[in-house]
């Protein structure tokens, strides 16, 4: 088998793999919310940011299988590759929910 075909079907199965988590975490959390566990706006935001994380993440693997057979096929040198494939690792490695701001503000009182 070549290995191109071996880089694209271990992305392709990591694709799936995160898309299927990424479902299954919803079904669970849309399960297990109870009414009155948040506001509506919170709770769409916090939806919106895993929706960006996520998407993010699936890019970078299928950035990463980009270079991936590039670099197997000789089309680009591992001299340029691999800092580029280290970079969007790092990138992807420090992305978390954290980077998004989904907490409320809340106005403190004077006290006047």
């Amino acid at each position: 088998m070549e290995v191109t075909i071996i880089v694209l079907i271990i992305g392709g199965v990591t694709c799936l793999l995160m898309i299927t988590i990424y479902i299954t975490a919803l079904v669970i959390g849309m399960k297990s919310v109870f009414h009155g566990s948040g506001t509506p706006i919170s709770m769409a935001q916090m939806l919106l940011s895993s929706i960006h994380v996520t998407t993010q993440h699936l890019l970078g693997v299928l950035i990463i299988i980009l270079i991936c057979i590039l670099m197997v096929k000789n089309i680009v040198t591992s001299e340029a590759g691999l800092p580029l494939l280290s970079a969007v690792a790092g990138y992807l490695l420090a992305k978390t929910f954290k980077d998004v701001d989904i907490s409320p503000t809340k106005k403190s009182k004077s006290n006047n």
